[in-house]
């Protein structure tokens, strides 16, 4: 897990599934002496946001900061907390005041506290999040991933990566300090074996292209997980299977977004991809893993809303001994607990839901755009 970086080495580490993540963590928020920097998409009162907390709260680092994007505000618990619903369900209006005193908790101990992406009036600027997971400690350790801080994400199958390296952390924790400002800058960092690429919500385009030419250059084999896939990348990966290679998604079963796996299916009875359903659990893992080797991963759903508007952290990756342990730990262990799926062409409803989903989409992006 060691790569050349200028007169040190860079420490990669694959960490699969939270329990992995949290023991990792856990040691590194013991060990910072300087500074702590979290940024999550959400950050809820449970078990999860509890346990982080208390870390918090008993560390002695004096500049501890934490970015939540506002999407955490009105969705808990992967659900919209103003619904008659969830306005009647007593226990996620607990979970609701626990996350508020979490809050209060750690701005009395001195965390500076802010919330990212403002709803805007009447909601205008919901569309576009800032969907980053990040945490920097010490400016020299660096994690990121997918996994917020919530207990229904920790129950998911998902990965961070543990970057240990003073460059990457400076250029990230410059990148978390620029959200912490309501900043959102583009930013890039180059190292022997990895790019990382910090997303600014309105120039992702650049970036996103030219991941998008590495899928259609693949020569034979892409493999994709994620529960959200969309196009542009469902076009390129159909490119390449139009030139023969064997392209293979892997997704949840169970979808906590249903109309997508039916999507993600209709595309891949149309384009030729052997398509996979993760079986264990919700799978919010996402990573195209490209003629094995080639691995790309971060905070992107790889979808058409996080190609235009979102704020994003997402990593390149060619360090062979990360990709064979992806390989291993990852690919062929969420293969073996997944059925492949197959059926038959005439399935009406979803070539119809394809055109809704695109629409709605491309709707969504404009909307967000001219709400800025």
């Amino acid at each position: 897990r060691m790569q050349t970086n200028g007169a040190r080495a860079m420490q990669l580490k694959l960490l699969v599934d939270s329990p992995e993540f949290m023991a990792a963590l856990e040691q590194d928020l013991l060990a910072a002496t300087c500074s702590i920097y979290i940024q999550t998409y959400s950050f809820e009162g449970d078990g999860a946001g509890q346990f982080i907390t208390s870390l918090l709260l008993d560390s002695p680092v004096a500049d501890i900061k934490l970015v939540i994007d506002c999407f955490t505000k009105w969705i808990v618990n992967d659900r919209l907390i103003y619904t008659p619903s969830s306005l009647a369900d007593l226990e996620l209006r607990r979970e609701i005041s626990r996350t508020k005193q979490l809050y209060q908790q750690l701005q009395e101990k001195g965390v500076q506290i802010k919330f990212s992406n403002p709803l805007g009036f009447l909601f205008r600027k919901w569309v576009a999040r800032n969907h980053k997971k990040l945490v920097v400690i010490d400016h020299t350790i660096t994690y990121i991933g997918g996994i917020n801080f919530s207990e229904h994400n920790f129950a998911w199958h998902d990965v961070m990566v543990r970057i240990e390296d003073k460059q990457t952390a400076t250029m990230l924790a410059k990148d978390f300090l620029n959200s912490y400002q309501g900043k959102n800058v583009s930013a890039r960092y180059l190292g022997d074996g990895i790019e990382i690429y910090a997303l600014d919500g309105t120039a992702n385009q650049e970036v996103f292209d030219h991941i998008l030419s590495i899928i259609e250059s693949a020569q034979s084999s892409i493999v994709v997980e994620s529960p959200y896939l969309l196009f542009p990348f469902c076009d390129s990966l159909r490119a390449a299977r139009a030139k023969g290679v064997e392209v293979t998604i892997i997704t949840p079963e169970d979808n906590n977004m249903s109309v997508l796996r039916e999507y993600i299916i209709q595309e891949s009875i149309e384009a030729d991809f052997k398509l996979y359903l993760y079986r264990q659990r919700m799978n919010h893992l996402k990573a195209i893993l490209i003629d094995d080797k080639t691995l790309i991963l971060g905070s992107s759903n790889f979808d058409y809303i996080s190609y235009n508007l979102l704020q994003e952290i997402v990593a390149v990756i060619t360090q062979g001994e990360i990709i064979a342990e992806f390989i291993q730990r990852v690919i062929r262990k969420d293969l073996a607990e997944s059925r492949e799926f197959h059926a038959q062409r005439n399935t009406y409803f979803r070539r119809w839901l394809i055109t809704i989903v695109r629409g709605c989409a491309r709707l969504a992006v404009w909307f967000g755009r001219f709400s800025r």
